[in-house]
């Protein structure tokens, strides 16, 4: 209890969950957004540092409505990449229409924040390797993606041509899901993310709630039906595995690619 009283003194977004979960107060714990939105906006008004030293990767595989996205988090500077894509069928136009955000899609787009390829489903090889070639010449330490999806995956960066050492994760509810979220909470809290302006993540964000099992661990999920988290999913993954790795912790065993 008292490990958790820190944790909702240092972290506002915690302190609903404090109050139902240890403290039994009523209240609707889980209706908070991941990260205060100021606060947010103070990460990403700061000037975005250089790549230096080792990267951490983290995907979410999208399908013909949802997005594939990436995320790359080097702990040395705070520095955050994120991308986007779509399958261009239907256009960015109308995607944005049917998800209620109007232009935005077009926008992210214009600032190289969100990608097209031919198609009603974006191609992950090659969404990949788009993410590949902008890390040329970086150390990737180890990406990571969701565990449920990874036979998939591991197609996909072996068509990509993709040789990252992975870690899988479990994305909802539990010690990997709540590990991941607090580590991204924490960062953002803490000042140890820089992002730079990014329409594609503050979506995401606004986009976003948390959930909280019997335990009181918290994962991400959806405001709306439509809205779309996935920038943020990736985003969580990098910064949760970087932060372990840094601290020291975590997994013990990796799974590589078979390339």
């Amino acid at each position: 209890m008292k490990d958790m009283a820190r944790r909702a003194a240092a972290l506002p977004s915690e302190q609903s969950n404090f109050r139902a979960f240890d403290l039994n107060q009523t209240g609707t714990p889980g209706a908070a957004m991941i990260v205060d939105a100021a606060r947010w906006n103070t990460c990403a008004s700061r000037r975005k540092p250089e790549r230096a030293g080792c990267c951490f990767v983290g995907f979410d595989l999208g399908g013909t409505t949802s997005m594939c996205a990436a995320a790359a988090y080097w702990p040395d500077t705070s520095r955050l990449d994120t991308w986007g894509a779509y399958g261009d069928t239907p256009d960015l136009a109308a995607r944005g229409e049917a998800d209620g955000v109007g232009v935005l899609y077009a926008r992210m787009a214009e600032r190289g924040e969100l990608q097209t390829w031919a198609g009603r489903v974006t191609p992950v090889a090659d969404f990949l390797r788009w993410i590949g070639e902008d890390l040329a010449g970086e150390t990737v330490e180890v990406a990571a993606a969701d565990r449920y999806r990874q036979g998939e995956a591991m197609d996909a960066m072996n068509a990509a041509g993709v040789n990252w050492p992975m870690e899988w994760r479990a994305q909802g509810t539990g010690q990997h899901g709540a590990e991941d979220v607090r580590a991204f909470q924490k960062a953002v809290e803490s000042g140890e993310l820089r992002p730079g302006e990014s329409m594609l993540m503050v979506s995401a964000i606004t986009e976003a709630r948390l959930r909280h099992d019997g335990n009181g661990n918290p994962a991400l999920d959806k405001a709306r039906s439509r809205g779309r988290i996935d920038a943020l999913s990736a985003t969580v993954l990098a910064v949760g595995l970087g932060t372990r790795h840094a601290e020291g912790v975590g997994e013990t065993e990796f799974l590589h690619a078979a390339l």
